[in-house]
């Protein structure tokens, strides 16, 4: 028999080429060889095939209020009850107020579930329940609008199995898929729920859940459609108790936004987010705190959070970004405002390309070994900016690292320290601008190692604390700590030019500041330099660091003469 491509009728064959290179596993060309991090295969068990059927072969339901009717022997109704037994495609039309379509087939095949204009609701449990089938296909026709509403209350045959709990349950392969829409409501626990894998590949998904909105066992994969969803507890989860290191969730082209109550997307393993959007609300946001006991994170792995490209938005009362071990950020644009932590990792945090902007957050990004290798971040914090550390408490070094080779970096901590590390500081590139605090005892610069200048740029300001320190002796780049006679008022100009007038930098710190820790190129040993304040520059101001243009009208405050890897000048800080 000539088989015949559903998806004709209302999508384009590019679909179908999309499903291909989306089972594809991204991982094997990951390039992470040198960064010691591990990556699950997030190979899904969607294939073509899952796309195509007969048409002539469909089978008519159609939907009456109070039950259905069909033409075929192949659909079991009892009442509001509709039984499918065998596979193949069953296409749905009408209106159900109280039943359930319920699939428990022991043959070999997908059952396809073509939603057609459907209204389903149960007063019972599950409107959808999908006991035992190779792989649940629901297929969404174009322009067509399609809900599903569960009881608030369920009744269980089997009370111990507590199943399903979900408005739309498959103990399946669940897969959803063309450019209809579909409205889930779940007001008894959770809104759609696979006990083993899930794929929403295409049409416009709402979930609207008491508890959880969509989860996953084996993986929950998105890759493509507009998905929306309201959540209680958590938005989007992929969690499966027999295998901790399944269960892992993967975005690809969606367009996802998720309201939760408890975290927004969350795996007990890997998050891969490949392209597409994210925008993403827990909590109530980062202005609402939560208790220590509850979590509403905004993304949550349990093992590697990986950002390779789109666009991410998070708003979140928790962590912005959090994984209990490894979180790489390759490419895209993210955006957090957090309650919390912007970004946290417990072991390792890599950032090698993309835009981070962290605009709001307690400690901006966390972790035991923080890389930078490129890409543009910009971190907002009350505590810390920078805070490599792995949680082990008080002044002494723990082995962590904060180490950077490209890219800038731009820190502003209120309260806290902006580069803090309780371990060392490597820095061989890039640019690093820290807006320090403006009162003690706080620094712009805090580490309990060594801190190594080898390369890049680095600019920060802070207070006369004690605790202010310069890059360590170790370094073969020249560098410059300053502490001023008295305080200079926020905005006003530091600028470095050499004994020619060519100007070396130019900054603008945030909040009043006493002290300067300047390291670049630009500094030679045995060369004279004069050291300014106020004035008015004409230069591009990247965060506070002025290039170009033409500095004037300050007021010379000294000369220095590099003579040693660090140039102190003025009493206090840490030799």
């Amino acid at each position: 028999m000539i088989r015949f491509i559903s998806l004709f009728m209302c999508c384009s064959l590019a679909l179908l080429m999309t499903l291909v290179s989306c089972s594809e596993n991204p991982a094997s060309s990951s390039g992470d060889e040198d960064t010691a991090i591990s990556e699950v295969d997030t190979t899904t068990r969607t294939e073509p095939d899952d796309f195509i059927w007969d048409p002539a072969s469909e089978i008519t339901v159609t939907l009456n209020g109070s039950g259905a009717i069909s033409a075929s022997g192949l659909v079991q109704i009892q009442g509001g009850t509709i039984l499918l037994t065998k596979a193949g495609a069953y296409r749905f039309t009408g209106t159900l107020t109280d039943g359930q379509i319920q699939i428990n087939c022991d043959d070999s095949g997908k059952v396809v579930l073509i939603f057609d204009q459907v209204s389903l609701a149960s007063s019972a449990n599950s409107p959808v329940y999908c006991r035992k089938a190779e792989k649940l296909v629901i297929f969404l026709p174009e322009r067509t609008t399609n809900s599903l509403v569960d009881a608030s209350t369920y009744i269980y045959d089997n009370v111990a199995s507590q199943e399903p709990n979900a408005t739309l349950f498959s103990k399946s392969d669940l897969i959803l898929f063309g450019k209809g829409l579909l409205s889930v409501t779940g007001r008894f626990n959770d809104g759609i729920v696979s006990k083993d894998g899930l794929n929403i590949h295409s049409g416009s998904i709402t979930v609207q859940a008491k508890n959880d909105g969509i989860q996953g066992k084996d993986y929950v994969s998105l890759s493509g459609g507009t998905i929306s969803v309201s959540a209680g507890g958590d938005g989007i989860k992929g969690q499966n108790e027999d295998d901790l290191s399944s269960g892992f969730i993967k975005s690809e082209s969606a367009s996802v936004t998720v309201t939760a109550g408890g975290d927004g997307v969350v795996s007990q393993s890997d998050i891969r987010i490949l392209s597409g959007t994210l925008s993403i609300t827990t909590g109530g946001g980062s202005s609402k705190t939560v208790a220590s006991s509850l979590s509403a994170k905004g993304i949550k792995a349990g093992y590697h959070l990986i950002l390779e490209g789109g666009s991410v938005q998070v708003n979140s009362a928790d962590d912005g970004l959090h994984s209990n071990q490894d979180l790489t950020l390759k490419n895209g644009t993210v955006s957090v405002s957090s309650g919390d932590d912007g970004i946290h990792a417990e072991k390792n945090i890599l950032i090698s390309g993309g835009t981070l902007t962290v605009s709001k957050s307690v400690e901006g990004i966390e972790a035991g070994k923080i890389t930078i290798d490129d890409g543009t971040i910009t971190v907002y914090s009350s505590d810390d900016g920078i805070n490599a550390t792995y949680g082990t408490g008080g002044e002494s070094a723990d082995g962590s690292l904060f180490s950077m080779t490209g890219g800038s970096l731009l820190i502003s901590s209120t309260t806290g320290d902006g580069l803090d590390s309780n371990g060392d500081v490597h820095i061989s590139g890039g640019l690093v601008i820290v807006h320090g605090p403006q009162s003690n005892p706080e620094v712009g610069l805090d580490y309990n190692g060594t801190c190594v200048i080898t390369g890049g740029t680095v600019i920060i300001s802070g207070t006369n604390s004690n605790m202010t320190q310069a890059p360590g002796s170790a370094s073969t780049q020249y560098s410059l700590k300053l502490i001023l006679t008295s305080a200079k008022t926020a905005g006003t100009l530091f600028h470095i030019e050499d004994t020619d007038g060519n100007s070396v930098v130019t900054f603008k710190p945030l909040r009043s500041y006493y002290s300067i820790v300047y390291s670049s190129p630009q500094l030679q040993k045995g060369s004279t330099y004069r050291v300014f304040t106020g004035g008015i520059s004409t230069g591009s101001d990247y965060g506070g660091f002025l290039t170009g243009g033409t500095y004037s009208g300050g007021t010379l405050y000294t000369t220095f003469t590099v003579s040693s890897t660090v140039t102190s000048i003025g009493s206090g800080g840490k030799p």
